[in-house]
């Protein structure tokens, strides 16, 4: 058997958080003759047929508890260790995926899971070079204002406003709106020359044909939107979109020379069943199978966490957790893409913005 540490694994936040290393025992490991969906096009991946013997380990040999069996099926994130270059090199190639392995082990006392959680927090994020991100503020307006008329209004103030103490340019953050489709073309003449950009809510793939209802890139470049929302979850939970889809989309927006905006985000019961990482790694896995490094190192990739829960319902993210999901959401690009597109990438929270949750 090989014995392998899992360098990443799922927040539980009722079990077991990412972070924790367990110590784990394969019974039998195959490599796969033909590869599952992993979250890179260029990643490897390995089928590993087993049922695990899981012990928490502190670094020492003995385990915290004792050990439970569960079964692991094809699609499992594996960053191994192990003295055979075969199964070294193989396991390099993997990404990190998602698992539901650390379900069936539990913390012996609240101690060891609070050190757990200290780990995890120290280790999400390594510091990065000398990156420098400017902050991206959006105001995406869904479905309102109701008229053309309250949107000119709303538009004429946003762009005084960033026109204000030396403009956009001086400020400490970019600026973005992304305005209904009815509303982009009068919207983006009174934002002309005020440094705020314009982007469009919803956007089809194809770039023409019998798509009632839809809007094409060339349709919203040619209005003066250089940004895309995409895989917005009302988009997801209202309309269908499928991860599938969000990555057709995404390609399309950079493909058109244009700026995407990849929103994640987990519903109010996947953050309490302690699935954030496991749905937000999926949903980037989607969103980016089609993107190359260096289209992120360009800034042509925006990411935005939204978690689900919290627009809508009154609640919002505490910083801790947006800060934690953000950094998982950096380490996912630096294991998938590298370290200069994990330096570069700039990350949203948009989960319930407002002036009193916003600094």
């Amino acid at each position: 058997a090989f014995r392998v540490s899992l360098h990443y694994v799922p927040l539980l936040e009722r079990t077991v958080p990412a972070g924790t290393f367990l110590r784990v025992t394969f019974a039998t490991l195959t490599h796969a003759a033909s590869r599952p969906r992993v979250p890179h096009r260029n990643a490897k991946t390995m089928s590993m047929s087993a049922t695990l013997a899981l012990a928490l380990s502190t670094g020492s040999s003995g385990p915290l508890d004792a050990r439970r069996a569960a079964p692991l099926g094809s699609r499992r994130a594996v960053a191994v260790t192990h003295t055979g270059a075969w199964f070294t090199n193989k396991a390099r190639a993997a990404r990190r995926t998602v698992s539901t392995v650390t379900r069936a082990a539990t913390f012996q006392n609240a101690a060891s899971k609070a050190q757990a959680v200290a780990r995890l927090e120290s280790s999400l994020a390594p510091p990065a070079a000398a990156a420098v991100r400017r902050p991206l503020m959006a105001g995406n307006w869904k479905m309102n204002p109701k008229t053309l008329a309250e949107a000119e209004t709303l538009a004429a103030l946003v762009a005084a406003a960033a026109k204000a103490d030396g403009g956009v340019a001086k400020s400490n953050a970019d600026v973005l709106v992304c305005a209904p489709a009815a509303f982009l073309a009068p919207v983006g003449k009174i934002l002309a020359g005020s440094g705020v950009s314009l982007g469009v809510q919803n956007i089809y793939h194809a770039k023409d044909g019998a798509f009632t209802g839809e809007t094409s890139l060339t349709m919203a470049k040619s209005v003066g939107c250089t940004f895309a929302l995409v895989g917005h979850s009302e988009r997801r939970q209202l309309f269908g979109e499928t991860d599938a889809l969000v990555g057709l989309k995404t390609r399309a927006v950079l493909d058109a020379q244009m700026t995407a905006v990849v929103c994640v985000g987990e519903s109010k019961e996947q953050y309490e069943t302690g699935l954030v990482r496991d749905v937000c790694g999926a949903q980037l896995a989607g969103a980016l199978e089609n993107v190359t490094a260096v289209e992120i190192e360009n800034g042509r990739v925006v990411i935005a966490y939204e978690p689900v829960w919290a627009i809508g319902t009154g609640l919002t993210a505490t910083p801790a957790i947006a800060q934690s999901v953000h950094a998982f959401i950096r380490g996912w690009v630096r294991e998938v893409f590298g370290d200069k597109s994990a330096e570069r990438v700039v990350i949203q929270y948009g989960g319930a913005v407002k002036p009193d949750s916003v600094d």
